[in-house]
């Protein structure tokens, strides 16, 4: 059994992970209103399928900093990493 887990989100978009109640890896998507899409498009004419979205450059900036903040990978970025601002763990945000 599984349920969703909001990771960033607004009225463009759902960053979102399926949370399981195991030990299992979790997943994590990313759900695009249609409008924030200029392009998309999908290969199937090799033998491997592949897409590619198009995404404004201010959504992939609110998508990667949640993502950062979420895995505590502000260290590996180069930016805080105990209690400092734009850390997860800061109580000011």
């Amino acid at each position: 059994m599984s349920t969703k887990a909001t990771i960033a989100s607004d009225d463009r978009f759902h960053f979102y992970e399926e949370v399981s109640f195991s030990d299992q890896l979790t997943e994590v998507f990313l759900q695009l209103d249609d409008q924030v899409c200029s392009t998309f498009e999908k290969d199937i004419s090799s033998q491997q399928l592949s897409a590619t979205v198009a995404i404004p450059a201010d959504v992939m900036d609110q998508i990667a900093i949640a993502w950062i903040k979420k895995r505590r990978l502000q260290g590996a970025v180069g930016g805080p990493v105990g209690n400092e601002w734009g850390s997860p763990d800061c109580p000011y945000e």
